[in-house]
């Protein structure tokens, strides 16, 4: 998806499309969505139950940025995907930073008769983000570089968190079994000193966080150790971080760190 002349172009391609299926929609309809999305996020914050208002997000999103040629052709590979057990994904190519806070994550579809709801959760669907422009992928590393930060400040806004260590343990479990070709590290107690020294010490492929986040009025912020009170990270700081590091992908198991008008994404 990229920015055209008044609004937005959207193209469909895949090698079962035959043809790319393009679509526009214009920027007043997305600056509406988008300002409808923070609503909706008021409305989770205030009332801690946004969930009656998503499907019907999900299905507005669709039908605006989605051509209804679009929408067919998506319900039908997602559909036969569901049915015949096969994977099937779809990779957003967003160069725009607008578009780019939309959640593109609830993307809903309604064709060929069937309303399949929120895309990213069907059965064998998986929904892929990529931000920017889609350049030549460069040749993969001999051994993926994994980074695992976690933090638990335990303090009265941001408690204990229970699982963070099992998660954090099963995840080494798994990667010590690639040897051969993952090397991980494993980053306890992480402070905004210790995480971006980690990060350009060990230069990571991967980024796994374990820990809290929240929204704030500047954007998403990851809650970090810091003596006896956790250190916010805003997303801008920590998006140096991890450029200057040469991060390729980024897992965050946090609360709100969802895309969206004030998230991470």
């Amino acid at each position: 998806m990229r920015q055209g002349a008044g609004g937005f172009e959207v193209i469909l391609t895949g090698p079962f499309f035959g043809e790319p299926i393009t679509g526009c929609f214009e920027a007043d309809a997305a600056l509406r969505l988008i300002e409808e999305w923070k609503s909706v996020l008021s409305q989770h914050s205030l009332s801690g139950d946004a969930a009656i208002d998503l499907p019907r997000f999900g299905r507005e999103l669709g039908r605006t940025v989605l051509a209804p040629d679009a929408r067919e052709a998506l319900s039908w590979f997602a559909l036969r995907s569901i049915e015949q057990g096969e994977a099937f994904a779809l990779r957003l190519n967003i160069a725009d930073v607008v578009a780019n806070t939309l959640p593109w994550e609830l993307l809903s579809l309604d064709g060929n008769g069937c309303d399949l709801g929120c895309l990213a959760l069907a059965p064998n669907v998986s929904v892929l983000r990529a931000i920017g422009d889609d350049g030549p992928a460069g040749p993969p590393p001999d051994v993926l570089r994994v980074l695992i930060a976690y933090a638990n400040p335990a303090t009265a806004r941001f408690p204990f968190l229970a699982h963070a260590d099992e998660e954090v343990l099963q995840l080494s479990e798994f990667l010590g079994r690639e040897k051969h070709r993952v090397e991980f590290e494993r980053l306890p107690n992480a402070g905004p000193v210790t995480l971006s020294r980690a990060l350009r010490r060990f230069q990571p492929d991967v980024v796994h966080f374990v820990g809290h986040a929240a929204r704030g009025a500047a954007g998403g912020e990851l809650a970090l150790q810091g003596g006896r009170q956790e250190e916010l990270v805003g997303t801008a700081e920590l998006a140096g971080w991890l450029l200057a590091a040469g991060v390729q992908c980024v897992y965050l198991s946090a609360c709100d760190t969802a895309g969206g008008g004030r998230g991470f994404a």
